[in-house]
């Protein structure tokens, strides 16, 4: 996974054991680019650049082992948060553990921050630079965020379990950490489902893999941590809060950003097809529908509801099949088809609709 990615190798000592999966590693989450920049440029010059032993950044941790080695052009004007990310996905194949912890980089006595440019760390004099890595037990929610965000790049490339596994050794101590660790989720999901297409497979394959890794998260972790008033909170509770936050706060703009509407639309089909179908979850689906496309829009809703209609069928096409086997989810479609149709009757996806036939079907993937 990291040197498929890459491109540079896991000492054989620290690696020991470790089977290294493939094939591509997920490109959502912070300080993308500056990697995707040290991807770019080893897959340009690794023969040449990687041969050379002058010019090398070398991380060691404290006790002399090397962690990872990159030449001194593949890091120009990459940040330290990148090269912490970087560490990161070497400790996890390695020894994850001490991927779940704080880490601080240093060059000598000096601390480095997360906005320096590594650039910025060569002396004219100096061919090449090595950085101490130093671990630290306790985490903070930068720790935690940046550690999430390094586990979650192996979503769809390695197995469910495995994610989970590693995200397992994150130390949750309090109901913020928990929700620093939801956020992280809830962000990569939506950045996943915002490339979301049934036709085409792996991009189908990438947002619903983040579902179960949220589902199964939640199955191996199932503690509560007590929030600030009191109340004890499982993960998929804090997870549900924050995606219900995120739908209200998206919805009340005006004008709807219909990409980011989109991804909140897929994530809640999935996250209702892979759950045991309840009242409660069908009622979640109905109330999202009414906010949508509701008649509490008003009149003037009707004359620019594009988004909403569409971001409505979006969400029909994925859980009408699931909301066809309850009454009350027959009731909520019986619903939203008439009040879809007196918005835009003419629409294809209504169309579908009004023929009787699961919403979408063909004709939808067709469009």
């Amino acid at each position: 996974w990291l040197k498929c990615t890459f491109g540079f190798e896991i000492l054989p000592t620290l690696a020991s054991g470790v089977h290294c999966c493939s094939p591509h590693m997920a490109t959502a989450g912070h300080h993308v680019e500056e990697v995707q920049q040290i991807e770019a440029g080893l897959q340009e010059g690794q023969a040449s650049a990687c041969c050379c032993p002058s010019g090398e950044l070398v991380v060691r941790a404290l006790s002399g082992a090397e962690v990872l080695r990159l030449p001194r052009s593949m890091v120009t004007g990459v940040s330290v948060l990148a090269l912490m990310r970087l560490v990161r996905a070497a400790l996890a194949l390695a020894d994850t553990p001490r991927a779940a912890m704080g880490v601080h980089l240093a060059v000598g006595t000096k601390l480095l921050c997360g906005s320096d440019a590594l650039d910025k760390l060569w002396f004219a004099d100096c061919q090449s630079v090595e950085v101490s890595m130093v671990l630290e037990p306790t985490m903070t929610h930068d720790d935690i965020s940046q550690a999430a965000d390094t586990f979650l790049d192996a979503v769809g490339t390695c197995d469910c379990d495995i994610v989970c596994a590693w995200l397992a050794h994150i130390d949750l101590e309090t109901h913020a950490c928990l929700v620093v660790l939801a956020s992280a989720l809830l962000s990569r999901t939506l950045a996943a489902f915002a490339s979301y297409c049934e036709l085409d497979e792996v991009r189908a394959r990438q947002g619903s893999a983040y579902v179960d890794v949220i589902l199964a998260f939640a199955r191996q972790c199932p503690f509560r941590l007590v929030r600030e008033d009191g109340n004890r909170e499982t993960f998929l509770r804090t997870f549900l809060d924050l995606f219900q936050f995120e739908f209200e706060t998206e919805v009340s703009k005006q004008p709807l950003d219909p990409d980011k509407m989109r991804s909140i639309m897929r994530l809640l089909g999935h996250l209702f097809n892979q759950r045991k179908t309840s009242t409660n979850s069908v009622k979640a689906v109905g109330q999202a529908l009414n906010d949508l496309v509701g008649p509490q829009r008003g009149e003037e809703f009707r004359l620019e509801c594009e988004v909403e209609v569409d971001c409505a069928c979006e969400l029909l096409y994925l859980i009408s099949p699931r909301l066809q086997e309850r009454l009350d989810g027959i009731t909520i479609l019986s619903h939203v088809r008439n009040r879809l149709k007196d918005l835009r009757p003419n629409h294809p996806y209504i169309r579908v609709l009004d023929v009787g036939t699961p919403c979408g079907g063909q004709a939808n993937l067709e469009k």
